[in-house]
């Protein structure tokens, strides 16, 4: 039997991997701060630089997860990753709280994973349906 080929391809993984970049650049480059300063080297980072890259990230993130919506036509996942993304970008530019930025952050991982899943079981029905024509 030929199966026809997986149609996901990279996209699969694009919210997941931004938000796994927005996860590393926010709580990543504290960490390498921290450790830094115990090594008695002193590291200045630009706090408006490092605000806006987390934002771009959590913007990439919520892309990718939006994108997931064309695939499985859920839009419970696409609506989680909006109220993460707007928490994550209000404590960046707004008034910063760091309870709402890691809600924010753990929202878009769970709103990721939900998508990714979506597109896994999607791709697999229509693989299998596939196959049953054949």
């Amino acid at each position: 039997m030929n199966f026809p080929k997986r149609r996901l391809n990279s996209l699969e993984w694009a919210g997941l991997l931004s938000v796994g970049l927005a996860v590393l650049a926010c709580y990543g480059t504290s960490l390498v701060i921290i450790g830094l300063s115990l090594l008695g080297v002193t590291l200045v980072i630009d706090e408006g630089v490092w605000a806006a890259s987390i934002a771009f990230l959590t913007f990439l993130a919520f892309l990718g997860i939006a994108a997931g919506y064309f695939h499985h036509r859920r839009a419970a996942p696409v609506a989680l990753a909006t109220i993460g993304a707007a928490a994550v970008i209000w404590s960046m530019f707004g008034v910063y709280d760091w309870i709402v930025e890691l809600g924010g952050l753990g929202t878009l991982v769970i709103a990721a994973g939900w998508d990714w899943r979506l597109k896994k079981s999607h791709c697999k029905r229509e693989m299998e349906d596939a196959g049953k024509q054949l």
